[in-house]
């Protein structure tokens, strides 16, 4: 995957969890896309706005903006093999 990679995280709060979740997934990407990509997290209590515009129904959601198609990963995070897996970053 040689194009940029657009990514939004919704989280609601960044409590121990939601903050450890974005420090792993920042170092995850870092990792897997080698700064072809560009995170962007929507703290829902703080801005619940965005959370209309994406049709958001549960937190944490993950959502894979471009490269098409758009992907959505809703739920726990923490396992990054499935994460590569649904990402396609094997082949």
């Amino acid at each position: 995957m040689d194009e940029m990679v657009k990514l939004i995280l919704f989280i609601a709060g960044e409590d121990a969890d939601g903050g450890r979740l974005v420090k792993e997934l920042h170092h995850f990407f870092d990792t897997a896309f080698k700064g072809r990509h560009e995170l962007t997290v929507v703290d829902l209590l703080k801005n619940p706005e965005p959370a209309f515009q994406h049709k958001i129904l549960s937190i944490p959601t993950l959502i894979r903006e471009s490269p098409p198609p758009s992907l959505r990963f809703i739920g726990k995070l923490d396992n990054t093999e499935e994460l590569r897996k649904l990402l396609a970053l094997d082949h």
